[in-house]
């Protein structure tokens, strides 16, 4: 018996641009841990906020966040809330280079 796989939820309009290499928060996110991976943040080093990503890649806060919280997901890096909150390269994490 094949179990049904359910259908992918159609991608919002503002956030695709054809032919530009899909979402951009996809692109945030290759772009983030690209830098990550360069070296440019270390792990355990605060990354810059999502205001100022946003505004140094020429994309909306939404698109960071949804980029940080993909990276999250897949644990490139760590959210971290109180009284130091921020983002953060996890320090035992493996990064494609």
């Amino acid at each position: 018996m094949s179990a049904k796989l359910p259908k992918p939820s159609p991608e919002p309009s503002v956030s695709h641009r054809p032919g530009r290499g899909g979402r951009i928060s996809d692109r945030v996110a290759d772009s983030l841990l690209a830098r990550i991976a360069s070296g440019e943040w270390t792990p355990g080093q605060r990354l810059p906020g999502e205001r100022q990503l946003a505004e140094d890649m020429g994309v909306s806060r939404v698109s960071v966040r949804a980029a940080l919280q993909s990276l999250k997901t897949q644990g490139f890096v760590d959210a971290v809330q109180g009284a130091a909150p921020g983002w953060f390269p996890p320090r035992n994490a493996w990064i494609p280079a």
